[in-house]
């Protein structure tokens, strides 16, 4: 019966979330959306300055014509602040508060000092993009933002977090950045919304690679995060969530650790070499669905953990659990017992990384014959089906059935 429900609950997710289901390491997948076409820029060289300061619309545009930026804020030409070394230690060297034109702050160094490298708040519509900062208390600050892309920079040594994006931001992309040696997390962002973080490369945190709490509708998606001293990535109220195809390696305490949230989706994951669990849910952690990862060398006896209530665990790659197979469909004929209060398993372990993750449709019909002193119980299960075929067969009868109304709907305007 738990297989037919973990079967009908993978069915549910897959037709939601999509249908290629092939379990490796983060490659070349990239699910976050275009958010612009920007090419870097190189500065030969940097005009040094202590800091730049804007705090509303008309001193943005009245630096603009003092520093001769190029652009006019708009979002065919936004302003382009570019070309500096900020040098300021006492403060953050650059503040933009309460600006909504349209402004990129790229190709700029801002290192060394005791106080954050940057201080971006209440503003929309910037692109942070190919900058680095070093050395800084966290490397970088964002408060009660709207539509900020933060992009392509490099982020190290920094004796707080990497990226800090303080609560109240909305619909945030970070991606593509470089972060590395942050004495706390790498990527911190607690009580914000629809954000996506993808295409980071983190290593070395002092605490989690992305740590994020409060976060609601969002995708953590292709971030390689290694070395981190605690957890690769660390989720507290996680809450409609994704997070997919990350690869976290060498982590010191457990790879993915959520201790609380709710209905998120945990698929193509690669976790490897973590001290503790590979996969760690909390006791508050509901409706959890943790499918087709691939877990390696992590922990001791056991490499995920659930204390949660009503979590899915299925088509997970465990290195310690490969055999036996005695019909040869790919799948271990035992199931692989998930450590916890919630006495869970993955029904159906994968025998190897490469093999296929479907949704099973199996169905089992159960009879039971009593007498005064036996009790007979008669299981019949059915085949199972692989779940992309099917995927496949309801977007070619859809793609069918919509050739046919058009063709329809020609014919009755000729006529």
């Amino acid at each position: 019966m738990k297989r037919i429900v973990i079967s009908l609950l993978l069915l549910t997710v897959i037709s939601l979330g999509g249908s290629t289901i092939a379990a490796g390491p983060s490659t070349s997948m990239n699910i976050a959306p275009e958010s612009g076409s920007y090419e870097a820029i190189t500065s030969q060289t940097y005009t040094t300055r202590d800091l730049i300061e804007i705090y509303n619309n008309g001193e943005m545009e009245a630096m603009a014509i003092t520093e001769g930026w190029d652009g006019d804020g708009s979002a065919e030409h936004p302003y382009v602040i570019t070309g500096y070394r900020l040098t300021a230690t006492h403060t953050q060297p650059i503040r933009i508060w309460n600006v909504d034109l349209h402004w990129e702050f790229v190709d700029n160094i801002i290192e060394w000092g005791a106080v954050c490298g940057t201080y971006f708040a209440g503003c929309e519509n910037g692109l942070i993009a190919n900058n680095t900062f070093h050395g800084r208390h966290s490397g970088m600050v964002v408060q009660n933002c709207e539509n900020l892309i933060i992009r392509n920079n490099i982020v190290d040594n920094n004796t707080a977090n990497g990226i800090e994006i303080f609560q109240g931001s909305v619909n945030l992309t970070i991606e593509s950045n470089k972060i590395s040696d942050s004495a706390e997390a790498g990527i911190y962002v607690p009580f914000s919304n629809d954000f996506i973080i993808a295409d980071n490369e983190i290593s070395n945190s002092g605490t989690s690679g992305i740590a994020v709490v409060g976060l609601i509708d969002s995708l953590i998606t292709e971030n390689i995060v290694t070395g981190s001293t605690e957890h690769g990535i660390y989720l507290y109220s996680l809450q409609d969530s994704r997070v997919t195809h990350n690869t976290v390696e060498d982590s010191g305490i457990y790879g993915v650790y959520m201790s609380l949230g709710a209905q998120n989706i945990f698929s193509k994951n690669w976790i490897e070499n973590s001290t503790s669990f590979g996969a760690s849910l909390g006791i508050q952690c509901t409706n959890a669905t943790f499918w087709g990862n691939v877990l390696i060398d992590n922990g001791v006896d056991c490499q995920a953990c659930d204390n949660g209530t009503d979590n899915v665990f299925a088509y997970t790659y465990f290195d310690d659990w490969t055999s036996p197979d005695d019909n040869s469909d790919g799948y271990v004929d035992l199931p692989y017992v998930i450590a916890g209060t919630a006495a869970n398993e993955d029904p159906y372990p994968r025998t190897g990384i490469g093999v296929d993750v479907p949704c099973r449709l199996a169905t089992t019909t159960t009879s039971a014959t009593t007498s005064s002193t036996t009790t007979t119980t008669t299981t019949t299960t059915t085949t199972d089906l692989p779940m992309v075929p099917i995927l496949e067969l309801s977007v070619a009868v859809g793609a069918v059935a919509a050739i046919v109304l058009i063709v329809i709907l020609v014919k009755r305007r000729s006529a």
